[in-house]
């Protein structure tokens, strides 16, 4: 039986897994589930449950409009790869539309996202990972970029809450109110500018039960460019949309303008 999950080892999100990511491994192993299906010598089975137990929970500002929107629709597309001896998870957090602020910017789609830096961790089991660096994006390509890159002791930062399915540790982001630039902590998120149109408000303030504006959608693995696993996005509620192709995301709603592909979301690294 495949037993997998989270947990904080020396206040670091760590994965342990009794399944061997890597294929080879997992071939040694009799029954075990070691499809892979994008060709990229880690098994597709681990790149799910990796992806399921390490992809964060969106805490939402109490503002946030989609909460008051019966057509929103969020959702996530993963990607998981070996860069050397390291396993990068990216997680591009879909959003169906920017609201913008101040009654402009607004646009059809928004593709936002996330990524980890893990390696081997073999306190953790055959499949054990530990995360040795973290990204967060927040208006990304603009002239207002305050994506940031956790290492080392910045790691400290991150903040984690217990995920009421599993019990285990869940990482937390702060998506900013309307506008969707995801931050690591809600003080970085509100210290970016004070000027009003052009400051952020993340987390919901004065509430009993911050867990309500708590958002964990349904999650896709992209799989490789070369051999995907899904390339169509209506699985997720956004119709139309593309996991590779070179193709702005309009959250399923179409149009001109919209956001960046997803498939920059899942291709460039943010720590080199």
């Amino acid at each position: 039986m495949v037993d997998c999950g989270t947990r904080l080892v020396d206040g670091r999100l760590a994965f342990a897994c009794n399944l061997p990511g890597a294929k080879a491994d997992c071939d040694a192993v009799a029954g075990a589930p070691c499809a892979d299906v994008d060709l990229d010598g880690l098994t597709d089975e681990w790149e799910d449950l990796l992806l399921a137990a390490l992809r964060p929970v969106r805490r939402m500002d109490e503002s946030e409009m989609m909460f008051a929107d019966p057509t929103a629709v969020v959702g996530d597309v993963g990607r998981v790869a070996t860069v050397g001896d390291h396993v990068h998870v990216y997680v591009m957090l879909g959003y169906h539309v920017d609201y913008g602020s101040c009654g402009f910017t607004s646009h059809n789609g928004d593709s936002e996202r996330v990524v980890l830096d893990t390696i081997a961790d073999p306190a953790g089991g055959p499949g054990g990972a530990i995360v040795v660096g973290a990204y967060t994006a927040a208006h990304e390509n603009t002239e207002t970029d305050h994506g940031r890159v956790f290492t080392g002791s910045a790691l400290d930062q991150l903040v984690f809450t217990v995920d009421l399915q599993t019990n285990d540790p869940r990482w937390v982001v702060y998506p900013s109110a309307n506008k969707h630039a995801t931050y690591a902590t809600v003080a970085i998120c509100e210290g970016i500018s004070p000027l009003p149109c052009f400051d952020e408000d993340c987390a919901p303030d004065d509430v009993d039960d911050p867990a309500v504006f708590d958002v964990l959608p349904a999650f896709v693995n992209a799989g490789e460019e070369a051999a995907p696993r899904v390339t169509e996005l209506s699985a997720l509620g956004f119709p139309g949309e593309q996991a590779w192709a070179m193709q702005d995301f309009c959250g399923g709603l179409g149009g001109t303008g919209c956001s960046s592909p997803v498939r920059d979301k899942l291709m460039v690294d943010p720590f080199l």
